[in-house]
């Protein structure tokens, strides 16, 4: 017989390795009620809060051209995070600049990550920021998110001996009105 049962801890709950009696009471092939105690070790890990975003938000993103990937990583639980490493990655993206140690991440502080992008494809591009960690029980773990940037074709050049509105330089106020200062 197999018994399966769900359990529930308290939110407020410290991480560790905790002992759970159990007592088990039962019927015996010969219907003789039989008691038994047992232990059980429960294991309770809790999870960092993590907030992770664009900051600024990515505005315009073009194939072919760097963009800046401003990520902030907040711990917004209680406790502190004793975080090592955090990666910027993407599929459709080459991505510079994105890795970053942090060390202990204390409640309520961020991080910034500074990493750019050259996207290869339109569309959506996934941006994955894992934060690697070391759990209450020493473990190591990940916390990923996926954050998407959108991404368009990149704009059109201009054929070669023409120049963009305003004149050879590119100035829009180089033309041959006369400059009137009041």
């Amino acid at each position: 017989v197999d018994v399966v049962q769900q359990l529930v801890t308290d939110a407020a709950s410290d991480s560790g390795a905790f002992n759970l009696p159990v007592a088990l009471a039962y019927d015996d092939t010969r219907d003789q009620r039989r008691t038994d105690q047992q232990v059980m070790s429960l294991i309770v890990r809790r999870l960092p809060l993590l907030r992770v975003s664009f900051n600024p938000a990515v505005a315009d993103a073009f194939v072919g051209q760097p963009v800046q990937l401003n990520v902030d990583v907040v711990n917004i639980g209680r406790k502190l995070v004793n975080a090592n490493v955090v990666e910027v990655s993407s599929p459709q993206m080459d991505i510079q600049n994105g890795s970053l140690y942090v060390g202990a991440l204390d409640a309520g502080a961020s991080t910034p990550i500074q990493a750019q992008g050259i996207p290869s494809v339109t569309g959506p591009a996934e941006v994955v920021v894992t934060v690697n960690y070391i759990d209450e029980l020493n473990q190591p773990q990940r916390a990923v998110t996926t954050l998407i940037v959108a991404v368009q074709d990149a704009p059109p050049v201009p054929p070669s001996g023409e120049f963009p509105p305003g004149g050879e330089s590119g100035n829009p106020l180089q033309d041959d009105r006369p400059l009137v200062l009041r």
